[in-house]
Parts: structure tokens; C-alpha cells; sequence
């Protein structure tokens, strides 16, 4: 073989090893690449939307006040069907576990026919974005959960004693909601609910 050869040949597998370099690095880059950016428009209406579904999770889960719970509707219009519900104790022990809306909704709400004349209602005091890409979103809400007794007689509520007229605060739970939130053809729904409890 001739010295022109050989260094033909060399010159080959130099530009073929350089040109599999660059495609692994191109390759590489593009998996680092991080995700478009919003547009503030955008990023408001995501914002929006959410903050929406987390009003409508506690409308659907304590009733509006002329419809009762209605915990099948909140599990199909606020979760994906996946979704991972993790409820923890104030000493961060885990106190629930579910995969999926069917058991999520089985741990939403307590029964309500065991609580009596007792009302409750999930308050979302504020939200927090953490993360929000087009596709993904990451969320701390506060919320206030409140236990309340019920007026059982209406105008002549003041006739039946103190208790009468409800409105009593029989127990109260402070919580933090960490939610992942995915966006689907239907709209952004969570797929991640990890309750903390404060109290």
C-alpha cells in the first residue's frame, strides 16, 4: 500500500469519527434543550386556567350551595386518569395512597352522612407557581379546610338555642396542596395531588 493511500484512508476514518462526534454532540444538545418558553399571554392563560380547576376541585368536592358533591365530576374534570394522590400527616408520615380517579375519589371527602348536621368546604387561599412550561405546570396552593355546624332551622334558628343557627367551628385543617399539572387536548388537568397537613 502506498503512503498516499494510507493517508487517504486515515483522512476517511478521521472524517467519518469527527462527523459521529458532532451527530452524538448534536444529539446530546438537543436532549438538553430546554422547553419553548411562554409567551406572557400564554403564561397567563395557563395560569388562569389552573387556578381555575382549583377552584372548580373544591366547588365539585363540597358542593356550590344548590348542587351537592359531586366527586365523579371533579375527578374527570380536574385529574387525569393516572393520578397519584399522596395525603401526609403533620409529622410527615404518609396517611394515604392512591393511584388512578376511582381511588382518589374514594379519599376526597369524608362521609358526610357520618359527620350529621356538619358542613365542610375546602378553601384555596393562594397559589404558587413553581414551574409552568407549555406542556407541564408545578404548584403549592394554601388552603383551609372547615368543619362548621349547620343551620337546621332556618329564620327560627334563634329559637332552637345557641347551636341552632350553625356556623360554629367544629374543627379546622390547614394544608398545602403540591400539585403536578399536565395539559391535555381537554385543558390542564393534575396528575399529581401530595396533600401535607399542617394541623
Amino acid at each position: 500500500m502506498s503512503t498516499k493511500t494510507r493517508r487517504t484512508g486515515a483522512s476517511g476514518v478521521a472524517a467519518v469519527l469527527t462527523l459521529g462526534v458532532t451527530i452524538l454532540a448534536f444529539g446530546a444538545q438537543a436532549k438538553t434543550q430546554p422547553p419553548p418558553a411562554l409567551s406572557p399571554v400564554e403564561k397567563l392563560v395557563a395560569e388562569d386556567d389552573i387556578r381555575q380547576k382549583l377552584a372548580l376541585y373544591g366547588l365539585l368536592a363540597d358542593g356550590d350551595g344548590v348542587r351537592g358533591p359531586d366527586i365523579r365530576a371533579l375527578a374527570d374534570q380536574v385529574m387525569t386518569p393516572d393520578v397519584w394522590t399522596d395525603l401526609y400527616y403533620p409529622d410527615g408520615s404518609l396517611q394515604v395512597h392512591t393511584v388512578g380517579r376511582d381511588q382518589a375519589i374514594a379519599t376526597s371527602t369524608p362521609d358526610l352522612k357520618k359527620l350529621g348536621p356538619i358542613a365542610n368546604r375546602h378553601y384555596m387561599v393562594s397559589t404558587y407557581f413553581d414551574a409552568l412550561t407549555p406542556t407541564t405546570a408545578k404548584t403549592r396552593t394554601t388552603t383551609i379546610w372547615l368543619f362548621v355546624t349547620r343551620d337546621l332551622l332556618g329564620a327560627d334558628c334563634a329559637k332552637g338555642g345557641p347551636d341552632a343557627c350553625g356556623g360554629r367551628v367544629v374543627s379546622a385543617m390547614t394544608t398545602v396542596y403540591h400539585n403536578d399539572w399536565v395539559k391535555t387536548a381537554d385543558g390542564w388537568r393534575m396528575s399529581r395531588n401530595v396533600i401535607r397537613r399542617d394541623d
